[in-house]
């Protein structure tokens, strides 16, 4: 499970990083410099769940952030397709 998006620590330095990306890819910039790093943190944190094809679990993301935009998008394409969207208030998972 993880909870939130792992975002590092904005600081004076992660600025300047952003801003450097900002001005080398556009818009993008600031995606693949700030955000990513972190969709790829938690997928790190996911893997963990998942070591041999016989294993079984369940990944838990447990922000909305990673349900749209450029946060789904950073994610592999196989949590993607598999992935179920719910909320807090949902009773009924059907899986």
């Amino acid at each position: 499970m993880v909870i939130g998006l792992p975002l590092a620590q904005f600081t004076l330095i992660r600025k300047a990083i952003n801003e450097h990306f900002r001005l080398k890819f556009g818009k993008d910039g600031e995606f693949i410099a700030y955000t990513l790093p972190a969709v790829n943190r938690a997928c790190q944190a996911l893997g963990r769940v998942i070591r041999t094809e016989t294993d079984k679990g369940v990944l838990v993301l447990g922000d909305y952030r990673y349900s749209f935009g450029d946060v789904n998008f950073g994610l592999p394409t196989w949590i993607r397709k598999e992935a179920i969207k719910t909320t807090a208030n949902a009773v009924d998972f059907k899986f």
